[in-house]
This record gives structure tokens, sequence and C-alpha cells, in this order.
């Protein structure tokens, strides 16, 4: 995806064809089983420079757990703990806390859609 009406199309309507390869791939493990419906959604990876999670405060009262880099879904627990370590000023991993550090661009349309291409 490059451009904004990509990105939207994706939300708004996913892609009808991988919906019907994952559906008739799921219904090939389970052989001899009719499924009574399927629903699909659309999902995107948010990549980060670091290849890392970012894990930081914003501010005071604002923190931040984003940027799975397509290990959210395996590690979803970890981080949000690490996370509500954060909030309550108890960071406790091994790992040190400047590693997840939220890295800032200035905001441009261009740089919004910089990680989508790739060129972070």
């Amino acid at each position: 995806m490059s451009s904004l009406a990509e990105v939207k199309q994706w939300f708004e309507k996913g892609d009808s064809n991988i919906a019907e390869h994952v559906t008739n791939f799921s219904a090939s493990l389970f052989n001899g089983i009719t499924f009574s419906s399927c629903k699909s959604d659309s999902s995107v990876i948010t990549k980060t420079p670091t290849t890392h999670p970012y894990i930081d405060m914003v501010h005071a009262q604002l923190g931040v757990a984003i940027g799975g880099n397509g290990y959210a879904a395996k590690s979803s627990d970890e981080i949000g703990r690490l996370a509500v370590s954060m909030m309550t000023d108890n960071w406790d991993s091994k790992l040190p806390r400047h590693v997840f550090k939220l890295k800032y661009l200035p905001f441009t349309t261009e740089a919004a859609f910089t990680s989508i291409k790739g060129k972070l």
C-alpha cells in the first residue's frame, strides 16, 4: 500500500480473494466438517524503525504500547505486563526500559506512509 486511498480501501473492504483463500484453507484442515459461516476482517502489521515495540510514556498521564512488528499476538501478554509496570512506575524487566523508547517523527502524510512502504 502506498497511498491513503489504498489503506482506507484495505480497512473498509479487505481483500475478498485473501478471505476466500483463508476460508478454503481452513476448511481443508477440518475434513468432513461444514462451516455454517465465515467472517473475515482486515489487519495490518505496525513496524517500528527499531524493530522493538514502543512501550513508553508520552507524558505523565499517557503511555503507549504500540508497534508489534508482527510479533504482538504472541507477545501481547508480556507487552501488556510491561505497559502496566511502566504506567505504575515499577519497571521490573531485565530488558532496559530505553530499548522501548518512543521515537518521534514530525507528522506529514509522507512520514505516515513511510513505514507502510518499509522505508523507515
